[in-house]
């Protein structure tokens, strides 16, 4: 199966809709399979429905996707509590993870592009720190998780983002922003996300923040809650733990190479 020509579609769409994709969307090897199957699907419509009919430009889909990003976890923690709590976690992550894919749509229809919007979409880094916050305090006042655990998580996060960060900077913004040298040709997120075949690319996507919140409004109406979300926690803990390890390496040999 060549994952290059796999691209997102709908049954009964256009033979323009499905060539009109494979100009704005990324095919199977260079996405994640929660956007390809859930999300591109039905963005295209949105972003031709923007085009069409708004003169909504791609930096302020982005600028709406970060100022979301960062006001409304605080703001769904001040008023929500327990399965309230977990499931508007979900619902910012799965609104956020949309804005992000529509509004590089968007660009690319419109065809504007700016480093500007590259630079605020980026923000979105920062801010899927908070939103796993709601998740995780939801499932703390429901007594899913302990503070200790909490604690864990939120320390391989921290640990994550420093090493993404330096890596964004390093590579895919230095390239964009900084003119940095660059010996590599794609972002590491991308490359991690090409990877393997089709099995490893699920293993790869179970582990992720917005499967786990998604996952979560499942769980709360079982009998087994607890243990079914502790273990996906810890999962999603030992992923991104190996993940950041890995980053590092590949950063010390990124910088031993300037």
């Amino acid at each position: 199966m060549d994952q290059s020509k796999i691209y997102p579609f709908l049954p009964f769409e256009t033979k323009k809709i499905r060539a009109l994709r494979q100009q704005i969307q990324k095919p199977l090897n260079k996405e994640d399979l929660f956007a390809v199957f859930f999300l591109r699907p039905f963005s295209i419509y949105v972003s031709l429905l923007v085009v069409r009919f708004t003169s909504i430009s791609a930096n302020a889909i982005t600028a709406l996707m970060l100022y979301s990003s960062f006001v409304l976890p605080p703001l769904v923690i001040l008023f929500l509590s327990g399965k309230a709590l977990i499931l508007a976690g979900c619902a910012i992550y799965i609104w956020l993870y949309f804005l992000d894919v529509v509004d590089g749509e968007v660009a690319r229809l419109r065809k504007k592009t700016s480093l500007w919007g590259y630079f605020m979409d980026t923000g979105l880094w920062f801010s899927w720190f908070l939103t796993s916050t709601v998740t995780l305090i939801g499932a703390y006042q429901l007594g899913f998780l302990d503070f200790r655990m909490i604690m864990i998580v939120l320390a391989t996060d921290v640990a994550y983002l420093f090493v993404s960060v330096m890596m964004w900077i390093r590579d895919g913004a230095g390239q964009k922003l900084f003119q940095f040298k660059s010996t590599r040709n794609e972002h590491a997120s991308v490359s991690l996300i090409a990877t393997g075949g089709l099995l490893k690319k699920v293993a790869y996507l179970f582990p992720q923040k917005v499967i786990v919140a998604v996952f979560s409004v499942i769980y709360m109406y079982t009998p087994f809650a607890k243990e079914l979300f502790l273990a996906h926690v810890s999962i999603s803990v030992l992923a991104y733990s190996v993940a950041a390890v890995k980053k590092y390496i590949n950063l010390q040999r990124m910088i031993s190479e300037v």
